[in-house]
């Protein structure tokens, strides 16, 4: 965690830095925000192969850590949790949550085989790692594509409180590659999305490379846009009027910047680091 002067936080964490050790090596790829702070991440951990899992196996891994970046004991007990559904390969690659801080994981998984091709899985975890067994078939929404592998992108609510998730699907062996996006029912009151404190937070639809800033945000533009110092200035405004949109960032001293973005019905906001031109 950085100060808005870009230096490192050491009250986070270990020195600035939080680590949670799975035990096995492991990825997170995404991250969420619970409106008590705590810090919520998806990704997975890789396991020894086996004879039956013969291109490796990987399990869901959920960390939680409070807001000063130390495990919650509260969830699983331990700060973490690994998860697999029957398949040899079992990964998050994104999350949402629910303004009652319930936690959807947008995770692809199954064996190499066309016998038993990748599916994927929309899981929902109480805030203190439990599955909600209300929701899907034990937790767990799944649905299948007919391919090798599916990959979900990203997960956002629509203003029914719906929610709704994109990704890939991919057969390599004949060439085909085709996107999807999924409804899923949530329960929540679409009333508590348009709530000022309802803020997503998010990495897969607003990035950032190379001091440009690039956007897959649903259909209901334009988003106004405002970019912001770390001490809360406003320093400046513009539109998103389509999906894929990228607008330059070289214009800005090298710093950190929060970027808030308005829709009709939902509020997004990324935190984004401008470097020095090369």
């Amino acid at each position: 965690r950085l100060f808005n002067t870009g230096q490192v936080d050491p009250n986070f964490g270990n020195t600035g830095t939080a680590i949670v050790d799975f035990g096995d090596p492991a990825l997170l790829r995404d991250i969420g925000i619970l409106s008590n702070g705590n810090i919520v991440s998806c990704g997975y951990v890789e396991l020894d192969y086996t004879g039956a899992c013969e291109y490796g196996q990987t399990k869901i891994a959920v960390a939680m850590l409070n807001a000063s970046g130390q495990p919650d004991m509260q969830f699983d007990d331990d700060g973490w949790l690994t998860a697999r559904f029957n398949t040899c390969n079992d990964e998050a690659y994104c999350l949402l949550v629910q303004p009652d801080n319930q936690i959807l994981i947008g995770a692809g998984g199954g064996n190499f085989s066309a016998l038993n091709p990748h599916h994927y899985q929309v899981i929902r975890y109480t805030p203190t790692g439990q599955r909600d067994n209300s929701f899907g078939e034990n937790g767990i929404a799944t649905a299948e594509f007919n391919e090798y592998y599916n990959y979900p992108h990203t997960l956002a609510f629509q203003p029914s409180g719906m929610a709704i998730m994109s990704g890939r699907s991919s057969n390599y062996y004949y060439g085909r590659l085709t996107f999807y996006t999924t409804r899923i029912s949530t329960g929540v009151n679409p009333d508590d999305l348009l709530q000022d404190n309802t803020v997503q937070v998010t990495q897969n639809m607003v990035w950032t490379f190379d001091n440009t800033l690039f956007t897959q945000l649903p259909d209901e533009y334009p988003f106004a846009a405002t970019i912001y110092n770390m001490s809360g200035q406003s320093l400046g405004k513009f539109e998103i009027n389509d999906t894929g949109a990228s607008v330059s960032l070289n214009g800005l001293p090298p710093a950190i910047y929060v970027i808030n973005l308005v829709g009709q019905y939902t509020r997004y906001v990324k935190t984004v680091v401008v470097t020095p031109d090369k």
